[in-house]
């Protein structure tokens, strides 16, 4: 099988850390040896009928030429990538008034979504945004989630023991990150909190120091590398994602293949792949934050086997790959 895979302009110009983009990436690493794929350039000349399957990532800007391209091969898909957290109902109205920002215009996807043989999406969330806005009947939707990201064999190899502390990775100057109530949870609870990731400019890193400044047991890391990353990820006893805007929140599925407890945003789809087994919050709520990662760290320093053998058989890049696959081949 050999499918073609198409970036959106912007996932290509922004940076490589661009979420899109890790995307697609990470399904053509998982798909290695299972079929051929093919990261499709503009300035390519593109046999269209040779593939069996075209995939399209995030945005609009290449549907204009699909009635041409679905006459040439029929079996073009679409990963929209969506993250917000705005109801469908609201999304489907600023879409249609062209407000800047929404990348999903609704005049755009009602002309052109019908040329897709199916959509790709991350979520159940993902998911009623086109079953309601755009009534894509369900059949045509392909529920397909990320991996984490973590070494399983070292995982398993070499277990360690949790330390109470709670961990939390992003960009921490991001508003979306939450993390100022995160910070303010941790002043009012007095848990053990570890905050990694940019730091963003030099005004943005004095404002998360102020925000600290007197409490010795919060610790801003700051960027760490992917090993200092996996070395927090299996000694945190708990990992909180309390964003106010997350498509699925790669860290916290990390952080749980790991064996972390998982507090987690109830705002969008990401707690949609615990399966019961996180602290679902409201993230605009720090009483509600704090008392459910203090609540878990005082539960002890064990693993949580439970969530973290869940994860590990469902979000393991073999399993996504073979989800993937199995979906292709259904379009055929």
């Amino acid at each position: 099988m050999r499918i073609a895979y198409i970036l959106y302009p912007e996932a290509v110009v922004i940076n490589k850390a661009n979420g899109i983009r890790n995307q697609a990436m990470a399904w053509a690493k998982s798909l290695n040896g299972l079929c051929q794929i093919d990261l499709i350039s503009t300035w390519d000349e593109i046999n269209w009928d040779q593939y069996d399957v075209i995939h399209f990532f995030g945005g609009n800007q290449w549907l204009g030429f699909l009635p041409d391209l679905k006459a040439i091969n029929p079996n073009i898909v679409f990963s929209p990538i969506l993250d917000s957290i705005e109801p469908h109902w609201k999304l489907k109205l600023l879409a249609s008034m062209g407000c800047k920002g929404y990348h999903h215009p609704q005049n755009m996807y009602k002309q052109y979504l019908s040329h897709f043989k199916a959509i790709y999406v991350r979520s159940q969330y993902e998911a009623g945004y086109f079953t309601k806005c755009y009534n894509v009947p369900s059949e045509r939707i392909k529920d397909i989630p990320i991996a984490f990201e973590l070494p399983i064999r070292e995982i398993i190899s070499k277990p360690i023991k949790k330390e109470t502390f709670c961990l939390h990775i992003s960009a921490l100057y991001q508003e979306r990150k939450n993390v100022k109530r995160l910070i303010e949870a941790s002043k009012r609870y007095k848990f053990p909190l570890k905050l990694a990731g940019s730091t963003g400019n030099a005004e943005q890193t004095y404002q998360l120091k102020q925000l600290i400044e007197g409490c010795d047991w919060i610790e801003l890391l700051g960027y760490v590398s992917n090993e200092q990353a996996f070395d927090l990820y299996r000694r945190a006893a708990v990992f909180a994602l309390p964003s106010i805007n997350e498509g699925v929140g790669i860290v916290a599925l990390n952080a749980a293949a790991a064996g972390c407890n998982i507090v987690i945003t109830s705002l969008g789809g990401p707690h949609e792949y615990y399966n019961g087994m996180a602290k679902i919050i409201n993230p605009y709520n720090i009483d509600e934050i704090g008392e459910a990662i203090l609540n878990l760290l005082e539960g002890g320093d064990c693993p949580n086997n439970q969530l973290q053998q869940y994860i590990l058989e469902h979000y393991s890049e073999q399993s996504v790959a073979k989800s993937l696959l199995e979906s292709y081949q259904t379009l055929l």
